[in-house]
């Protein structure tokens, strides 16, 4: 006997095919586990590419003194661009990126991840067994925050084990936590519709700011027209501007602040006060971020592109011991040639006095 219901389902303005069951985001925390092989892997993919970047491309540039904060820039450059990419080619086909508002209807928070159940026949004599195929209405999506989630996972590891320490370690922990706070808990909740909407407002702005510090650290070892690199530092307060202080407040917050109170009523939503407490606090790191790329302008505007160094390395530069930095450390051994340690003050003073007497005695004969 068929165990599912012999009838066509409507849910969220959908015709679910028959024979097939309905996984609510609201019923569990503990999404289908594919969306975990998603995040493992991404993780190790990103520590994978990171690793053959360094081996295979800044080895290969010869810029030992900036090798390590090179290799992170490059890092977020490539991914950042191409999750932007991914998801405005996704975005701009939907009719609730155009009308946000419709992030929190069809539905909502039941906009659903849909599974067919599929007899396959099996080698024995046993009946053929029910196995579940992935039907996701949406499989941008899944892959989307499998791999979003994953990113992040890896990017707390690096902040922590390979990154260079800066003076705003501490933010970026923060930052960090409230955006894999933000990712899994839209996912599995049925937020995930605004919360492509916020990925799409942050991701573009990281790529210009890891693009214009890549441009400096290349302008430290080699020969770059300062001009180029103020074309691409130019664009990012523009950027910033408009995507993080314009369309986050303007369009993503009014809409899960005010909006959904406007369709919902204050006993209609939930999560709003969780969700909302995570997304002004991103919108706070924004506008702090945006202070420092004001100050580093009016800086090189003052004194030159010399003092477009990132500002967070002037107050704390003290990067960790990591196997990334290490490696760099060892090239530059075998490059330059030994230096002798520094003796210790003890030391230093006998070996004075041991001068001092056998100059006596040398004068003496």
């Amino acid at each position: 006997m068929w165990p599912f219901p012999d009838y066509p389902l409507t849910l969220a303005g959908r015709d679910i095919p028959r024979g097939t069951y309905v996984y609510d985001h609201k019923a569990s925390w503990w999404p289908d586990p594919t969306f975990y092989a998603i995040v493992v892997g991404s993780a190790i993919a990103s520590g994978v590419l990171r690793s053959v970047l360094r081996k295979q491309v800044i080895d290969r540039m010869q810029v030992e003194k900036s090798a390590q904060k090179l290799e992170e820039s490059v890092m977020q450059v490539l991914f950042y661009t191409f999750a932007w990419t991914f998801n405005t080619m996704f975005l701009v086909k939907q009719d609730w990126f155009w009308f946000p508002i419709l992030t929190f209807l069809e539905g909502f928070p039941n906009q659903t991840i849909e599974y067919r159940p599929s007899l396959l026949s099996t080698m024995s004599s046993q009946p053929p067994a029910l196995t579940l195929l992935l039907l996701h209405n949406s499989p941008e999506i899944f892959w989307f925050y499998g791999i979003q989630t994953g990113w992040y996972v890896y990017c707390s590891y690096a902040h922590v084990f390979q990154d260079s320490r800066k003076s705003d370690y501490w933010i970026m922990i923060v930052h960090h936590a409230v955006t894999l706070t933000l990712l899994y808990a839209a996912f599995v909740t049925g937020y995930f519709r605004i919360g492509m909407l916020v990925m799409f407002s942050m991701d573009i702005c990281d790529i210009f700011v890891f693009s214009a510090k890549t441009l400096k650290t290349l302008d430290r070892d080699s020969t770059i027209h300062p001009a180029f690199y103020l074309a691409v530092y130019a664009t990012l307060p523009t950027v910033w501007v408009a995507f993080r202080l314009l369309y986050f407040p303007y369009v993503v917050l009014h809409t899960t602040v005010v909006g959904t109170i406007k369709v919902f009523g204050w006993e209609g939503i939930k999560g709003w006060v969780p969700y909302n407490a995570l997304l002004l606090i991103l919108f706070a790191l924004n506008i702090f971020w945006f202070y420092q790329i004001v100050r580093i302008g009016i800086l090189s505007l003052r004194n030159g592109t010399q003092s477009m160094d990132d500002i967070r390395e002037k107050a704390r530069n003290s990067p960790p011991a990591t196997a990334a930095l290490k490696h760099h450390q060892q090239q530059d051994q075998q490059v330059l040639p030994p230096q002798k340690e520094p003796l210790s003050p003890a030391l230093a003073t006998t070996s004075k006095r041991a001068a001092a007497a056998a100059r006596g005695k040398a004068k003496a004969s």
